[in-house]
């Protein structure tokens, strides 16, 4: 995208949170907990669901996510950021160790201006960049994939001609603003304890409850 000179307009980052995956000598409460600072939560890789809830097993490491006080560097994350960002959120780092993986999101947002620039085709991250809520940068990418690939297969093969490519821009570009959109508005409501965002929130879930909207969102979600 850089080297074709594709703009790449957007948002900068306003929040960034810690992911990992790690174990620790003090047991944390598990759950999601709200405060000032944004959304933090603790919870067992290694669960059962039991009649429809799920069963924590008391063993193996622990998946933590923790939002941190300021957006973090472009750098890759250490094992003493995250020990910082969980004593500030909880006064303690629960003797946190031995870390499987630590990675650091934000919600970061942009978009290709264009998916195409003649003999150069973007999709997935190189074509947009939302917040992670709900999972929808994958499921979008992989549709611009599924959209794409019979595409040039018949271009290449001679069986359509190269304008038919231009059509991939025309239908994913809509859809991946769409996404955007949504996560945008998936990282608004959750932003720090705040009345007026719980209000929100009430009111988003309880619209959720309803067959229409709910399936509306679902197939926005699934990147279609």
């Amino acid at each position: 995208r850089k080297a074709a000179a594709i703009d790449f307009p957007g948002w900068d980052p306003t929040t960034s949170a810690l992911i990992a995956e790690a174990e620790v000598t003090e047991e944390p409460e598990l759950g999601v907990r709200r405060d000032a600072r944004g959304i933090h939560s603790f919870g067992r890789t290694d669960y059962e669901i039991r009649d429809g809830t799920i069963v924590y097993k008391d063993r193996g490491p622990i998946g933590v996510m923790v939002t941190e006080e300021r957006v973090g560097g472009a750098g890759e994350p250490t094992l003493q950021d995250l020990r910082d960002a969980l004593i500030a959120v909880y006064g303690t780092d629960y003797g946190v160790h031995d870390p499987a993986f630590i990675s650091r999101f934000t919600d970061m947002t942009r978009q290709a201006a264009t998916y195409r620039k003649g003999r150069v085709l973007l999709a997935g991250d190189a074509a947009h960049i939302p917040s992670p809520v709900g999972g929808q940068g994958l499921n979008t990418g992989v549709q611009d994939a599924v959209n794409l690939g019979w595409k040039l297969a018949q271009v290449v093969d001679g069986t359509s001609p190269d304008g038919l490519l231009d059509t991939y821009h025309a239908e994913r570009h809509p859809v991946g603003a769409r996404v955007l959109h949504n996560t945008m508005a998936g990282t608004a409501l959750n932003r720090p304890a705040d009345p007026r965002i719980d209000a929100v929130r009430d009111i988003i879930a309880e619209l959720l409850a309803m067959d229409e909207p709910r399936k509306q969102l679902a197939a926005e979600m699934s990147g279609l």
